[in-house]
């Protein structure tokens, strides 16, 4: 049987962000049933007559086009043009063979064959998507009266929407999640303790307690001192177990980034190329230290021969992005970027343009990063896009906000994606990050 290694995935990408280039080229092995009936008879292994066969070719020569092209497939009387002499015209067994070859690549190499335009608009079929509702902080203490799961960590929000959830809520059980740095545990258990609730602890890297704990109705999960693999696999968990889950938010007053310097970054480069924006970042933005270390959240069987499809999303924290496009090779890229008129979000569609480098095709696309439910529905769109449409498999980057990555968690709980990527880097500046605290939210998520 006949064997290929043959190119797949469209043009060989070149990756050339260090000093030592190289071309990348995907190879899918493809075992092709049926070719050999389809070769030229001297360029196959052996043909042979034997038995009755053997012996009515001997005694009946004129019947020798029967004999050797019937293993060829079916032919019908009216598809075939023999003159007198009882052979077959060439031309017609050519065109005969055409037709059984194009029929035979259609029943069995019927593979999906992506085609993925950049900027492409579909009529979007309606998924079945969970609700994200914000309600208001009566609404919220009213269903949110159960168990209470924060993160102890190390900026001001933290402390602020941790103490504020807890004098509202007065949930029943309150779980706190530890990381190796202390952070605000002190002040987060302090004010536990003084409600009068019990305290059950946790460890960061203990999360099996979401899938296994007795959480009723009316839990909630302040998403504020969660890592973003928490957050992602708390919510995801907490939707497939309970149908409903009520979260809280308190956004930072203000980033440790200074607002000129990010000003001055943008202006700087405005018509420039926007590798020199993201090269310019590197100076101001050093809160995380490399290198960066990629980790898998969810993986399905997925079939190595389609293309990939990356929906990520871009900020001026933008290494992680940039590490994540070019340590993997994706086919397309959707990267969502913040529609905001401040210099961060002019920053972060920078970061975007350098990163959709690297893939083949791309869309970015603009939207209030704000608002949980319009970021659900521009994730539904590229699904629906890319990997219904396009046969591609569908892949997830938590390269972005809390809320994005909320959006993220909430999809995933009710639909299946081949990968859910997030990259860390190996330690952090905990004086470089946020002060103060915002406006507190929550959400209502139900599936």
């Amino acid at each position: 049987m006949p064997a290929f290694l043959c190119f797949t995935g469209g043009l060989p990408e070149a990756k050339t962000h260090d000093s030592d280039p190289v071309q990348q080229f995907k190879l899918v092995f493809r075992k092709i049933y049926g070719l050999a009936d389809f070769m030229p008879l001297a360029d196959r292994d052996r043909f042979e007559l034997s038995g009755a066969d053997l012996t009515r070719w001997l005694t009946k020569p004129e019947a020798g086009a029967d004999l050797l092209c019937r293993n060829l497939g079916e032919t019908r009387e009216e598809d075939t043009d023999e003159d007198s002499s009882g052979v077959v015209g060439i031309d017609v067994v050519e065109q005969n063979s055409d037709h059984r070859a194009q029929r035979s690549r259609q029943s069995e190499f019927n593979f999906p064959s992506p085609n993925i335009v950049a900027g492409q608009q579909t009529e979007l079929q309606r998924f079945d998507l969970p609700k994200i509702q914000e309600v208001s902080n009566n609404e919220a203490a009213k269903t949110g009266r159960g168990d209470y799961v924060t993160g102890l960590g190390f900026e001001d929000c933290c402390e602020i929407s941790a103490k504020q959830s807890i004098a509202e809520l007065k949930p029943r059980k309150v779980h706190c999640i530890q990381y190796d740095i202390e952070g605000r545990s002190k002040e987060i258990l302090r004010a536990a303790m003084e409600a009068n609730t019990d305290v059950v602890m946790h460890s960061a890297n203990e999360v099996g307690f979401l899938g296994s704990a007795p959480f009723g109705k009316g839990l909630t999960i302040d998403i504020t001192g969660l890592s973003k693999p928490l957050i992602f696999t708390s919510i995801k968990t907490a939707l497939r177990r309970l149908g409903e889950v009520i979260v809280s938010y308190t956004a930072p007053d203000s980033t440790w980034l200074d607002s000129a310097d990010l000003d001055l970054v943008h202006s700087s480069n405005n018509h420039a190329e926007n590798v020199s924006a993201a090269e310019a970042l590197k100076e101001i933005v050093a809160c995380e230290f490399p290198p960066y270390h990629i980790h898998s959240l969810e993986r399905l069987a997925t079939d190595a021969t389609r293309a990939r499809a990356l929906l990520a999303f871009s900020s001026s924290s933008h290494e992680r992005l940039i590490h994540l496009v070019s340590n993997q090779s994706f086919n397309h890229l959707d990267v969502l970027t913040s529609s905001a008129s401040v210099p961060s979000a002019h920053i972060a569609e920078m970061v975007a343009r350098v990163a959709v480098r690297e893939a083949e095709t791309h869309d970015i696309i603009k939207q209030d990063d704000e608002v949980p439910d319009q970021i659900l529905a521009n994730i539904e769109r590229s699904y629906h896009t890319k990997y219904f449409l396009g046969g591609m498999n569908f892949e997830i980057g938590l390269t972005g906000s809390k809320l994005e990555t909320l959006a993220s968690a909430a999809f995933c709980s009710k639909y299946r994606v081949n990968n859910v990527w997030y990259v860390r880097p190996n330690k952090f500046d905990t004086n470089k990050f946020t002060t103060g605290a915002g406006q507190q939210r929550y959400f209502k998520i139900s599936i």
